[in-house]
């Protein structure tokens, strides 16, 4: 439980990961990128019963809070 934790410290509120240079060289989704996700349909509770899951990773909410 204590690892859970300490991995949902490293990200703020927005779901960016806080840990320095993470992010380095992942370049920015391409317009074609970003119109091809938001035609791709939702499949969470899919993937969360596929997993054995009981929530999904959405950017902006924080677990074990």
């Amino acid at each position: 439980m204590m690892l859970a934790q300490l991995l949902a410290g490293m990200k703020d509120e927005e779901g960016r990961v806080l840990v320095p240079h993470f992010y380095d060289g992942i370049a920015p989704l391409t317009k074609i990128e970003l119109e091809a996700l938001a035609r791709a349909p939702v499949n969470d509770q899919m993937l969360m019963g596929s997993f054995w899951l009981d929530m999904s990773m959405v950017p902006g909410s924080i677990f074990l809070t």
